[in-house]
């Protein structure tokens, strides 16, 4: 009996070293990485003084390269206005203090507020009392072995993908123009479909906003560049809602308000944009150093006036 039991525990023990052993590979295999693309929260510095969050619009639109500041840019892909939250609570400790904080706004911001399709990306990085409706099993899945939800991924261990940039550090390509016009229809209309009425992102913008300003650090709201394509199908109306609805809440919260979403020098120069809202590495890099001129200038003078 005692044999068959020390026989258990062995092969109990062999077949957790192996998982453990495939786990482990799995995690750090390059196409698992790069599927959830949050290399760059392994490496936040420290003393951060000027940095952003946001959605797809943060991550395509602010570089800090050339910047004497050390800036650092927290977006992902959809994030709402509520993870960028969670992830300025997360990394807290990383700013100096007195950073500055850039929130973009944008059409789409206020009709992100479901944010469960892609929560297991936040389980790989934020502490498990930061996760909305956190749960157990899926911390487990998520966060500790990966591997039980890699299905046919599991190649990877075999077959590894090569170590790619993030996205938006390698897109340097143009949208042809009639396929531009048909994408800016479509994300026009889908952007009119959502408006600007919904309480939650309202609420959690002013959370948001609120949170910057307790922490002794200063916001700036920011409307990223768009295509005259994508301008061409809102109406006054509907850019007068957005602008009143910003302006006023820049004003409440006494922090600036940068508006490019019809800027001549971006508007209808199609060389630096992907595709109809989004630029591109060059237009990443031209924006930022129009941005960060302007913006930087006067952040100086109200100081100064201060």
């Amino acid at each position: 009996m005692k044999h068959f039991i020390k026989q258990g525990l062995l092969f109990l023990f062999l077949g957790v070293l192996i998982f453990s052993f495939i786990n482990d590979r799995y995690r750090h295999s390059h196409g698992f990485r790069n599927s959830m693309d949050i290399e760059k929260y392994d490496a936040v510095p420290d003393h951060i003084e000027i940095a952003n969050v946001g959605s797809s619009h943060g991550t395509n639109s602010f570089v800090y390269d050339d910047l004497p500041l050390l800036g650092y840019n927290f977006a992902y892909a959809s994030q709402n206005f509520h993870y960028d939250l969670l992830v300025l609570q997360q990394f807290e400790e990383h700013f100096a203090p007195g950073a500055i904080l850039i929130v973009p706004v944008s059409y789409p911001s206020f009709g992100t507020t479901d944010m469960s399709r892609q929560d297991y990306i936040y389980y790989q990085f934020l502490r498990p009392g930061l996760i909305d409706h956190f749960c157990l099993e899926d911390y487990l899945k998520y966060k500790l072995f990966p591997v039980l939800t890699a299905e046919e991924k599991l190649i990877w261990l075999i077959y590894d993908e090569e170590e790619r940039e993030p996205e938006w550090d390698s897109i340097d390509y143009n949208m042809h123009m009639d396929d531009m016009e048909e994408v800016a229809q479509k994300k026009a209309q889908d952007f009119k479909n959502v408006g600007f009425g919904d309480t939650r992102s309202i609420l959690d913008l002013r959370e948001l906003l609120t949170y910057i300003d307790n922490q002794g650090w200063e916001a700036m709201l920011v409307t990223t560049p768009v295509t005259w394509q994508l301008n061409q199908h809102f109406s006054a109306s509907f850019r007068e809602e957005f602008e009143t609805l910003i302006s006023g809440l820049a004003e409440e919260y006494d922090v600036s308000y940068y508006d490019y979403s019809q800027d001549e020098r971006f508007e209808t120069q199609m060389q630096w944009f992907r595709n109809a809202d989004h630029l591109n590495t060059k237009g990443r890099a031209y924006f930022s150093e129009i941005f960060f001129r302007e913006s930087l200038t006067c952040q100086e003078g109200a100081r100064d006036g201060r």
